[in-house]
């Protein structure tokens, strides 16, 4: 195929371009105009030209920060109100386990106790005249004075002369009957008999707790 390109001077032979083999103009311009789309299309994928991917979306919360369920507070026991009767307590034997002294506490290991023929030791029992009980190893009696429900005053105290040598845990006899003379009230809960003496220093207070024999 020939092409002529602009107007021949005169006297000299008019240029021609001549594509050997026979080939197609149009053709071949058609696969470089498909060989220059394939280009673009290849720099836009490896050069950034396509679209960026989104990032996934966080998942959704659930509901329970706007409507959250209190959360059930963990069962604490519940002890009721003393008992201040003065029936409640009347009659009934009760053995002393602890005396609680300020920061410190006497603690009676009752089983123990009873191995070693003890086990009727340091009792207090509540009667219509007054209180009576067995210390170590001496029985007493005081009368009292019940002054509005529970509150009540000891007078002297009274017992038998055996000799007395017991000491457990820091209380011995003559304590003993002192925290009972001193005794100002008394309380009956779930844990036992809780009696409030005058402690031995000003201002300090001594609790005897019983349980019933």
């Amino acid at each position: 195929m020939r092409l002529r390109f602009g107007k021949p001077i005169t006297g000299q032979t008019p240029l021609r371009v001549v594509f050997c083999g026979g080939g197609d103009l149009w053709s071949f311009m058609k696969k470089q105009v498909l060989l220059l789309a394939l280009a673009s299309a290849w720099l836009g994928v490896n050069c950034g030209g396509a679209p960026k991917a989104q990032p996934e979306a966080a998942p959704a919360e659930p509901a329970a920060a706007a409507a959250a369920e209190p959360i059930a507070a963990p069962a604490i026991p519940f002890e009721t109100a003393p008992v201040t009767s003065f029936d409640s307590i009347k009659g009934t034997v009760w053995l002393l386990t602890e005396v609680k002294l300020g920061y410190s506490s006497i603690v009676l290991d009752r089983q123990l106790m009873s191995s070693n023929q003890m086990g009727d030791y340091f009792t207090l029992q509540f009667v219509n005249e007054g209180i009576n009980g067995r210390a170590a190893p001496n029985r007493y009696f005081a009368p009292f004075l019940l002054v509005d429900g529970n509150n009540v005053a000891i007078r002297p105290i009274a017992g038998t002369l055996m000799s007395s040598v017991i000491n457990i845990g820091g209380l011995n006899e003559d304590r003993y009957y002192g925290m009972l003379q001193k005794m100002s009230r008394w309380e009956l809960r779930d844990t036992g008999l809780y009696v409030y003496s005058a402690g031995e220093m000003p201002g300090e207070e001594i609790i005897l707790v019983y349980n019933a024999s």
